[in-house]
């Protein structure tokens, strides 16, 4: 999958997966980087245009560190993303 393979060459700290892309959707990459070990210190973002409350149990258990319902502000998405990257950039 050549999406998780950039991810992974790539290394971003922060990651946004919606749940239906193209090729691959965010469940198939959360449950990817799960088996493989991804890249321990990246932060998954699970995108959704509905609110199912299975589908946040599934991407929490699959490592996704937030589940927003779209649509959603940039500037919300800028709020959240901060404060998902304030351990990552302490770090450095």
């Amino acid at each position: 999958l050549v999406e998780i393979g950039l991810v992974l060459a790539q290394r971003p700290w922060l990651l946004l997966l919606d749940i239906t892309m193209p090729m691959v959707n965010g469940f198939e990459v959360l449950e990817w980087l799960a088996t493989h070990k991804g890249v321990p210190s990246m932060r998954p973002i699970m995108l959704s245009g509905s609110y199912r409350p299975d589908d946040i149990d599934r991407a929490t258990k699959l490592g996704a560190v937030d589940y927003l319902v779209k649509p959603i502000t940039a500037q919300r998405l800028a709020v959240i993303a901060a404060r998902q990257l304030a351990p990552s950039l302490q770090k450095h």
